[in-house]
């Protein structure tokens, strides 16, 4: 994976969602419901349609990472397990969900730092690689994210107002 591709690609993403009017709240929200429904895909066997959930999860994923200067360069290919576990899913998600709103200062009073966002984000990408296309870069996965975003930015601006 090419980190400065990957970076340029979020980038681009980040556009859209801007000139879609989608906020940082709404990218979180996003991530929470494409997991429920890369759980659904997984538990009906639909493979097409998991790959589908798990890209849309990673796209939401980095982009809230990026928005936040989480810095997410590690090497995704030597961690890889391929062994799926809804439940850590799931798990993974309400606690990913957790420390980003904590670092945000929205419904604690705790603190946190940046490193352990960091490091539940990490652990949540390796967690929904399990259920993307073996076969696919993560850098392939935005790509096709992005393109699949373009037509419909007039939609979500419409949904706005």
């Amino acid at each position: 994976m090419n980190t400065n591709e990957l970076n340029s690609l979020i980038r681009d993403y980040k556009k859209l969602e801007k000139l879609s009017h989608v906020s940082l709240d709404d990218a979180i929200n996003k991530v929470t419901q494409e997991v429920a429904e890369l759980i659904e895909a997984y538990t009906l066997s639909d493979e097409t349609e998991m790959y589908k959930e798990a890209w849309d999860v990673l796209v939401n994923v980095y982009s809230v990472a990026q928005e936040l200067w989480l810095d997410l360069n590690f090497d995704l290919q030597n961690n890889l397990e391929n062994q799926k576990n809804p439940i850590n899913l799931a798990i993974l998600n309400g606690k990913w969900n957790d420390k980003i709103q904590t670092l945000r200062w929205r419904y604690t009073r705790k603190e946190i730092s940046t490193w352990e966002v960091q490091e539940i984000t990490i652990e949540l990408v390796r967690e929904v690689l399990n259920y993307s296309d073996p076969d696919m870069d993560i850098t392939d996965m935005i790509q096709r994210n992005i393109s699949k975003f373009w037509p419909r930015v007039s939609e979500y601006k419409a949904k706005r107002l």
